[in-house]
């Protein structure tokens, strides 16, 4: 008998990211702690969240192989 998957709710995605970082050895720091703790508790959507961090460090880098790698795939290097 297949049962209907559902998509996990912030709290269960909270928990997993948790605990996926502490198998593989790393430790959750306490301002990514009090994030996550706000998103499970329904303080803040993941968008918001996100835009929390944005706003703190800034949109994240690019890559410069893999832009290198987009132009090609674009015709852009020859």
């Amino acid at each position: 008998m297949n049962t209907p998957r559902r998509s996990p709710t912030q709290g269960e995605a909270v928990s997993v990211a948790v605990a996926a970082s502490g198998l593989a050895g790393h430790e959750v720091s306490p301002g990514a702690r009090d994030l996550l703790d706000r998103i499970e508790g329904d303080v803040l959507t993941y968008d918001e969240g996100v835009a929390e961090v944005i706003a703190e460090f800034g949109q994240p880098a690019r890559c410069p192989r893999r832009s290198v790698g987009i132009r090609a795939a674009q015709g852009g290097l020859s």
